[in-house]
């Protein structure tokens, strides 16, 4: 028997006479995210949740946020109530945010299915939220008015506040104005009259720049959580140093990492079309 036959027949005796030593299972670790990445994008396994009521907290964000964008308007609404409070937070951050700037269009659908939501909390939570603010900052000019010595604007395409403290003007193109005017009045109810417009006032005289990017940076680290990078961090790890002292400053400005995952970070999985590229050269690790 050769020296190399002798080892390889110690090393299986070994593994055999103690479980302890016996070599770990050969984990194709790309394999294994591939195969969970597919487990999430099954519209069956998401509407099976929604049809019987239950809870999609316990759902990875990235798959689950793909699924219910594709779901009709009315199932959309029914099922906000089934997802946390943390999950609908930060679907709303994907779609108000396109890289820094706000895309208030694709926002939109937002606003109709809370709109159209029979469960007040889910709206109230909704109006009170910074996504709301920001899109009304961004879709609407609003004004305080005076009653004893109203200005309205030269056209039609406005409402006043349930107590006529304040003017909403938006452009012949806004396809929402009803929805939003609802929510408004549905602040009014749950607050009262005097919160309402205070709430309302911050918005009109904080400095927009200044919120949008305060919003933009909080909403940035919420995304993080989920496993969400952002369009300028991305572009920051993909491009290459152009000398040393540059890696040499970026090596000293790292924090070093914990290492720990939290219970909300192991239940994320990522899409199945974001890793598909790996799925196709797989052939070429194997």
């Amino acid at each position: 028997m050769t020296n190399d036959s002798k080892n390889k027949k110690e090393i299986k005796d070994n593994s055999k006479n103690n479980p302890e030593n016996a070599s770990l299972p050969n984990t194709d670790v790309i394999n294994l995210i591939l195969k969970e990445s597919k487990a999430y994008t099954s519209m069956e396994l998401v509407n099976s949740y929604i049809s019987k009521g239950e809870s999609l907290e316990k759902l990875p964000v990235q798959p689950l946020y793909v699924s219910i964008k594709a779901l009709p308007i009315e199932v959309k609404t029914h099922a906000l109530s089934l997802l946390s409070k943390e999950q609908r937070e930060t679907f709303y951050d994907i779609d108000l945010w396109s890289k820094d700037d706000l895309d208030i269009n694709e926002f939109s659908s937002w606003v109709s299915s809370v709109a159209k939501s029979p469960d007040d909390h889910i709206r109230y939570e909704f109006i009170e939220s910074d996504q709301f603010i920001l899109f009304l900052k961004g879709r609407f000019n609003v004004w305080t008015f005076d009653v004893e010595d109203p200005e309205y604007p030269d056209h039609d395409n406005y409402f006043l506040t349930e107590d006529n403290l304040l003017l909403f003007e938006f452009d012949e193109e806004n396809e929402i104005v009803d929805e939003v005017r609802q929510l408004i009045r549905d602040l009014y109810t749950k607050v009262g009259v005097e919160k309402a417009y205070q709430h309302l006032f911050k918005m009109i005289s904080e400095d927009y720049m200044i919120y949008n990017e305060n919003q933009y940076q909080a909403k940035k680290e919420r995304l993080r959580e989920y496993g969400f990078v952002d369009y300028f961090d991305a572009l920051e790890v993909m491009n290459a140093f152009p000398s040393i002292s540059h890696i040499d400053f970026f090596i000293k400005k790292r924090e070093p990492l914990t290492g720990n995952i939290s219970t909300l970070g192991k239940l994320q999985t990522l899409h199945q079309n974001s890793i598909i590229a790996f799925g196709k050269e797989l052939w070429k690790y194997s």
